[in-house]
């Protein structure tokens, strides 16, 4: 029981979306599934807030300032030690062009080349970013690949999208 207690307590500590990438009250309505439903609460970067208070980042794909963000929340890793291994610190999402998409952020022993399927590889500049995933969602479906992309030294895999504008 006292382990199911402070995993709830982690959990609802975990109550904002740092926002990033800016987007309007209308973008946010729009990806809200994707955010933590239509209730959450957005900061900016610019606010002060905790980095046990943050649930999900939200950046534009090829934000400069974003692969130190990352590392600093890596660093504030406040998980009950007995899920260290199950759970992850923080989720991500990303814009692309009109696209909201959901990340799932990897642990650091991820090695591209050590899986099964194939992978597409997404560079983390906005255009090349948004080009690169312009072409894979171009080719015909089933895609045998797996979209990802790396920010900063993690990769993310991308998951499913929502357009947002």
């Amino acid at each position: 029981m006292i382990e199911n207690d402070s995993l709830d307590k982690w959990f609802e500590a975990r109550n904002l979306t740092l926002d990033a990438a800016g987007l309007s009250e209308q973008e946010r309505e729009n990806g809200s599934i994707f955010l933590g439903g239509s209730s959450r609460k957005f900061i900016k970067p610019s606010e002060q807030f905790n980095y046990g208070q943050i649930d999900t980042v939200l950046f534009n794909w090829g934000d400069p300032k974003i692969p130190g963000l990352f590392a600093q929340m890596m660093e504030f890793d406040d998980r009950p030690a007995e899920y260290k291994n199950g759970l992850f610190p923080f989720s991500a999402s990303t814009v692309v062009n009109d696209d909201l998409w959901m990340l799932a952020v990897q642990d650091g022993m991820f090695r591209p080349n050590q899986t099964t399927a194939g992978y597409h590889v997404v560079p983390y500049y906005e255009k090349a970013g948004a080009q690169s995933i312009d072409s894979f969602m171009d080719k015909p479906t089933p895609r045998r690949e797996q979209l990802i992309g790396k920010v900063g030294l993690r990769w993310v895999m991308f998951e499913m999208s929502i357009k947002i504008r």
